[in-house]
């Protein structure tokens, strides 16, 4: 398998809908789907930072997981994020999402306990292994620090089935430095946002991100113009996604201010993030819908 062929390109970190009684609505995630691929995104990465994956139990996951691998179907690819606390559940999680036809897995670095390199290491051996899907490495260094360097990406490298990082962090000097490691059967992607076009520049294959659940046309132009070689047009796109990032974040509340700029586009509600990640006050929601008109962004208030 040549994976930046079958792998690379542009997706969403999949927003994971709750309905009013907080369960999983797998009908928006359908929804939501067909918005992104008609948007011309490659695929989803299902359960990351964004899909909430943390803040659900195993059996959330896996119907999250069998949603988005059922919607996709043959039309796009579907990465599952399967970190957990608990090694056995994140081997659990992967070997599902083999089962049902995912393309590939990822986790993020072990979470809560100090485990060291070894312990951190053995994390990631025991996943890669569990199945022969690609897998990914989820890099995110703002929410959970990870204790390996270059040599130890090295290393997890030579595991035939680890294949890739999705890399979440601003720091692209070490990202080079980690990629110089690896084989050249391995595919990058990066994690903000904001810094998509940064990320192609220094080498990623696509992105992986929240705001490709709103602006999957725009996101996917990036990396079109990017391969064109046009990227005066390229950066434009970029300057106007960052506009829209940041009126987000200003809100104080971003992943539900997400949900409603998301869920107006692809035309559901796409609910609340789950507590304690905080909601939109009403003065807030008023900010942001004002904003986004004025951009020509549609918004609607999520979980109303």
């Amino acid at each position: 398998m040549n994976v930046i062929k079958e792998l690379g390109g542009v997706y969403a970190a999949l927003i994971t809908p709750f309905d009013r009684r907080d369960r999983v609505n797998t009908r928006a995630i359908a929804a939501l789907i067909d918005h992104h691929l008609t948007g011309g995104l490659t695929g989803v990465y299902v359960c990351g930072t964004t899909g909430q994956g943390m803040m659900m139990n195993l059996e959330e996951r896996m119907a999250v997981a069998e949603a988005a691998v059922s919607s996709v179907g043959e039309r796009g690819t579907v990465i599952v994020q399967v970190g957990a606390i608990a090694t056995r559940e994140s081997v659990e999680l992967a070997q599902h999402a083999h089962k049902i036809g995912a393309h590939a897995v990822s986790s993020v670095p072990p979470i809560y306990y100090p485990v060291g390199v070894e312990g951190a290491f053995e994390h990631f051996r025991a996943i890669a292994k569990a199945t022969p899907l690609p897998m990914l490495i989820y890099h995110v260094p703002y929410i959970v620090q990870s204790t390996l360097g270059v040599g130890e990406y090295a290393r997890l490298f030579r595991i035939r089935t680890v294949r890739g990082m999705k890399w979440t962090d601003p720091n692209f000097f070490l990202l080079r430095k980690i990629m110089a490691q690896a084989s050249g059967n391995t595919v990058f992607f990066s994690g903000p946002d904001e810094l998509m076009l940064a990320g192609l520049t220094m080498g990623t294959h696509g992105s992986i991100g929240a705001f490709q659940n709103a602006l999957p046309d725009r996101l996917t132009a990036i990396l079109r113009h990017y391969r064109e070689g046009d990227l005066e047009e390229a950066e434009e796109v970029q300057h106007f996604v960052d506009d829209v990032i940041t009126i987000c974040q200003s809100t104080g509340a971003m992943l539900h201010a997400l949900n409603c700029i998301a869920g107006a586009a692809a035309g559901v509600d796409l609910g609340v993030p789950r507590a304690p990640i905080p909601q939109l006050s009403r003065a807030a929601y008023t900010d942001l819908e004002r904003s986004m008109k004025a951009l020509g962004i549609p918004c609607a208030r999520a979980g109303n």
